[in-house]
């Protein structure tokens, strides 16, 4: 079995919309007939660690990332879709942060912007989301920063507490 996929430099494979090259389509032809020849099943990672952001911000939650990903993958399998030995691997060892194997946040604004989404879905009002967290009410502004690294350490919280 031959295991392989892109790693970096995807910029060299599609364009600025997130469409594969004509070329890159025939490069992966090639390369999957050449491991038939040989009797060799292929699997292939299109992401290595965080998906692709694609002159994006954030890879899972950019709207734009995530649509030039999907323009990219969808074109990449409908090509190739007829294929019984190739397996499709989305990302090889996932990170849901650039601070890779952590589960930190990226501290990008669509990240801020979701957590205080979340924030205000969970907490009615500040005074619940002060008293849930046992700070004073002027403590808590009204958008409120993502976590910083000392705050994760401070204290384990049980997954009810984050539902």
């Amino acid at each position: 079995m031959i295991r392989t996929g892109w790693w970096t430099g995807w910029d060299k494979f599609f364009d600025e919309t997130g469409q594969p090259y004509e070329r890159t389509l025939r490069t992966i032809e090639a390369f999957l007939m050449t491991a038939r020849k040989h009797g060799l099943p292929v699997q292939f990672n299109f992401f290595a660690f965080l998906p692709e952001v694609l002159a994006g911000t954030n890879p899972y939650l950019d709207p734009e990332a995530v649509r030039k990903q999907q323009t990219l993958i969808s074109t990449v399998a409908a090509r190739f879709h007829e294929v019984p030995w190739l397996i499709w691997d989305l990302i090889n060892e996932p990170s849901i942060s650039k601070r890779l194997w952590t589960m930190r946040p990226n501290d990008d604004w669509i990240e801020a912007e979701k957590w205080n989404e979340w924030l205000a879905k969970k907490y009615p009002d500040r005074e619940a989301l002060a008293a849930a967290w046992n700070v004073p009410l002027a403590s808590v502004p009204g958008n409120v920063s993502l976590p910083q690294e000392i705050e994760f350490n401070s204290r384990e919280c049980t997954l009810d507490e984050i539902r």
